[in-house]
């Protein structure tokens, strides 16, 4: 469970096994732990649904991706969204502009 008080300021964004790693605009979610790579929070469309998995970037190719499970297998998609905090975007309190009027 993530929560936040800033939730305008977390966005998915389109990436793929090559490509997470040019993603330096925003902060990607750190999803865990495990040795020698980097694990980010992920998800894609399986099934007709979202899955929601670990992100692996940063180790060998044969293990890069998002890893999710689904009936009891593990899956690796090589593209997928990944979660990530973007402090550029910044909330605006409409009544504070209101008042100020």
């Amino acid at each position: 469970i993530l929560c936040t008080q800033r939730p305008e300021q977390f966005e998915w964004v389109k990436t793929n096994n090559d490509e997470i790693k040019l993603i330096t605009d925003k902060q990607l979610i750190i999803g865990g732990f495990e040795p020698g790579c980097t694990t980010y929070i992920g998800r894609a469309r399986q099934g007709g649904e979202t899955a929601v998995g670990k992100a692996l970037a940063d180790n060998l190719p044969i293990f890069a991706g998002l890893h999710v499970t689904s009936n009891g297998r593990g899956i690796r998609h090589t593209s997928f969204e990944v979660l990530a905090f973007n402090p550029k975007l910044a909330s605006i309190d409409v009544r504070t502009i209101w008042e100020n009027n």
